[in-house]
């Protein structure tokens, strides 16, 4: 058995997130295997360098735009789809507080559905 080293419970949770470069001008698509409030799992098509950061709009289903998360590439494991060859680890990098109790609600509201 695999010891967990997470401190914060991930929700599995297909979400969709975008890449913000300059001016908010959304480039690419990607989709989470989970979220915490300290980072995610994405599926991407990029291989991005461990400890690049990037700027991500997540989309959360209760919210009419995405949350803008400062993340850092913490790891990278390849997958064996030929679209989304990667799976990245982002760790979240000074989140806002209102963003972070968002992410919060989200996991929270979803494992009281069950």
């Amino acid at each position: 058995m695999k010891n967990e080293r997470r401190k914060n419970y991930r929700l599995r949770d297909c979400l969709t997130v975008v890449r913000c470069p300059l001016k908010y001008l959304f480039d690419k698509n990607y989709f989470s295997k989970d979220i915490s409030e300290e980072g995610m799992c994405l599926f991407t098509n990029s291989k991005l360098e461990i400890g690049k950061t990037l700027k991500l709009g997540v989309y959360l289903p209760e919210e009419k735009s995405p949350l803008i998360i400062l993340g850092k590439v913490v790891r990278r494991h390849v997958t064996d789809d030929p679209d989304q060859p990667y799976l990245l680890g982002i760790e979240f990098v000074d989140i806002e507080e209102n963003i972070k109790n968002k992410i919060l609600s989200h996991i929270r509201f979803y494992l009281q559905r069950g």
